[in-house]
């Protein structure tokens, strides 16, 4: 679900000059191309994305989820910069409404059960180890 969420993420389509523009190439050419405040939220969601690439290699810990809260807070940071500059009539339509309500809803779903069947393993874990 988590995996699904960030391509829903990439494949959200901004209007530009001429074409409509996945996210996703906005997050490795806007670096070097956009405004100072955008570059600034572009790096940390370049950052976050490397971080929950890191930590879907390693084993879940409380720290984990955490982190991958504030990941979800900072992803969505540059979506909320330009849906704030621009009238929401530049927004009304399907590629831009859909990816960002899957990913608006499905990341934290995925954290939420990935967090219930953390508890319940730990659970598990601590039953066996009294055996």
């Amino acid at each position: 679900m988590r995996t699904l969420s960030i391509i829903a993420y990439f494949l959200i389509f901004l209007k530009g000059s001429m074409i409509l523009l996945p996210f996703g190439l906005l997050l490795l050419t806007g670096i070097f191309t956009a405004e100072p405040s955008m570059r600034i939220l572009i790096l940390l969601t370049d950052l976050s994305l490397i971080a929950l690439l890191v930590l879907s290699c390693r084993k879940k810990t409380k720290t984990h989820f955490v982190i991958e809260s504030i990941a979800y807070f900072v992803l969505l940071l540059p979506l909320l910069k330009i849906f704030t500059s621009f009238p929401f009539s530049e927004f009304n339509y399907f590629l831009f409404i859909f990816p960002t309500v899957c990913f608006i809803t499905l990341f934290p779903l995925s954290i939420i059960l990935s967090f219930k069947n953390f508890k319940k393993q730990e659970t598990l874990n601590k039953a066996s180890d009294v055996n």
